[in-house]
């Protein structure tokens, strides 16, 4: 290919690359830019191969070790905006279970919620946030719903033993 197509699809690559940063197009911008220089000096089988090698070295040992410099600095000392939720109490509108997580409703929001001692909480139970794991909240009961007594430790006990949840 002649040298000038090289040199064309290198700047575009590396111009994409700029716009996208997520490092995939960059070892391939370079590989190109190295094959327009090998077709200048009459190496041209090798044009080919300096661009796959150049483009699929970056991508399996450089893209990775980039990334990781990259993010080390980028978020560092930044709240998580989920921590917000941390210690807000809302209402339970899907039961939850220690098999399968439920839904809570926060400040007018519904939110994916999984029991932290795998109890489970039926829908209009009151829960507190006490851990955030991605997108599912990690919460505790703080009251039953309405005409429901709440459980002590040894009703729960005594529960567990005849085989329910």
């Amino acid at each position: 290919m002649p040298g000038w197509i090289w040199l064309v699809l290198g700047m575009v690559l590396l111009g994409v690359e700029v716009t996208r940063g997520d490092l995939y197009l960059f070892g391939f911008g370079v590989g190109a830019l190295v094959a327009a220089l090998l077709s200048l000096t009459g190496l041209v089988p090798l044009e080919w191969a300096a661009f796959l090698f150049a483009g699929f070295g970056s991508l399996g040992l450089l893209r990775p070790r980039w990334l990781k410099r990259l993010s080390r600095g980028s978020g560092a000392g930044l709240p998580d905006p989920m921590d917000r939720l941390l210690g807000k109490q809302g209402k339970v509108v899907e039961t939850i279970t220690s098999i399968r997580a439920g839904a809570v409703e926060i400040s007018g929001r519904r939110w994916l919620a999984s029991a932290l001692d795998e109890s489970e909480i039926a829908v209009g139970s009151i829960v507190e946030v006490y851990g955030v794991e991605g997108t599912t909240l990690g919460v505790l009961l703080v009251s039953p719903p309405e005409g429901l007594p709440e459980q002590s430790d040894g009703d729960r006990g005594s529960r567990e033993n005849k085989g329910g949840l």
